[in-house]
This record gives C-alpha cells, structure tokens and sequence, in this order.
C-alpha cells in the first residue's frame, strides 16, 4: 500500500467514520470512540481507497481463491476487491453468525468452496473474537486454508495478539494510531495521538 492510499484512507475513516460518545461493541465492551466504516466504505471514494490498500496485502498469495468475513462488516470491503478491472481474486462469500432459516438454510453466502486459500476480512477488530470465529468457522466446516486475516482498522486492544496465539496472521491496514494523527481538531494538539488513544480505549 503506498504512503499516499494510507494517508488518504486515513483522512478519510478520521474525519467522516469516527464518531465521540459512549457506545457498546460487538463484544459487549463500551467505548468512548466508535469507528462506523460503512460510513465510507459504502461511499464511491471509499471503495476505491479500500480496494487500492487490499491490492498489494493480497496479491502476493498465489493460492488465494476467496475472500471474505462476517457480516455486516465485511461485505462493503469485500466488494471493494472483487472489481473485474483488477481481479485480484475472483469470489467472494459472506459469513452469517446465525443459521439462515430459509432457502438452502446456511451460514455462508457466496461462492465459497471446501479446500478454498482464503483471507478473512473485518471492518474493525477489537478483542478479535468475532474475526477469529469466523475464521475457525471456514476451517473447521469447509476444510479452508486461511491465509491471513486483514482488518481495516485495528483498535490495538488485543486482537493481534489473540489472532497470532491462535496461529493466523494477522495484517490491520490501519490502527487506532493512524486515525488519531488526522482526526479533525478545532484545537491541533502535539498530544492529539494520546488523546485519541486514550478515549478509543475499551472498558
């Protein structure tokens, strides 16, 4: 990913996805900075940054045959890669946490096949639970060798270390680090990288 595509997508999750208050994760855990990437990844010019920062972090696995994660989140960054004028990687499926009750009555949607070389992508990791389970999911059900696991923004708040213990590897585009040096300020501070750091803290 070049420098210009990081400061750019950077920029862009600081000033339009990030939002102050008290919120409830995924998780269960509370925060003081929510990070709602949907807020950009289903933007035109999102898409494009999101696209350009994937390329180069997949194409050196020449056994990638999928990509794709758990929804809600996963799906914008998903169809960002999947763009027949760079075919990075041809297929793409979604993860469902709870069995599909109509239909073919599944967890997966997409063409996902048993034996796929796939990365699993998130939009934002925390505790890295929810990634991780999604993970071991196309592992243990479809016999998937997992590549790596890429997030788009990583709140440094353990999932790193969770996701290496358990044997994957683990590549954040960006972390709570890269947002805080271009959040909107009306006052610029020198500390602004603590400060930020220190209210996306989880409790």
């Amino acid at each position: 990913m070049s420098k210009w595509v990081k400061k750019q997508l950077a920029e862009l999750v600081a000033e339009k996805a990030m939002r102050q208050g008290k919120f409830t994760l995924a998780g269960g855990n509370t925060c003081d900075c929510y990070i709602d990437v949907g807020l950009i990844s289903l933007t035109v010019d999102g898409a494009y940054l999101i696209g350009q920062a994937l390329d180069p972090v997949l194409l050196p696995y020449e056994k990638l045959d999928a990509i794709g994660g758990p929804l809600p989140g996963a799906a914008p960054i998903v169809c960002s890669v999947l763009r027949p004028s760079i075919p990075v990687v041809g297929r793409g499926f979604f993860i469902r946490r709870s069995l599909k009750k109509h239909g073919h009555k599944t967890r997966i949607e997409g063409p996902l096949r048993k034996g796929d070389g796939v990365a699993i992508v998130e939009d934002v990791t925390t505790s890295g639970r929810s990634v991780l389970w999604a993970a071991n999911f196309v592992r243990d059900h479809y016999k998937c060798e997992v590549l790596t696991i890429v997030t788009l923004v990583d709140r440094l708040s353990g999932a790193g270390e969770l996701l290496k213990k358990e044997g994957y590897k683990f590549e954040p585009i960006l972390t709570i680090n890269d947002l805080a040096r271009y959040a909107p300020s009306p006052e610029p501070s020198a500390n602004r990288v603590q400060e930020l750091k220190r209210t996306s803290k989880v409790g």
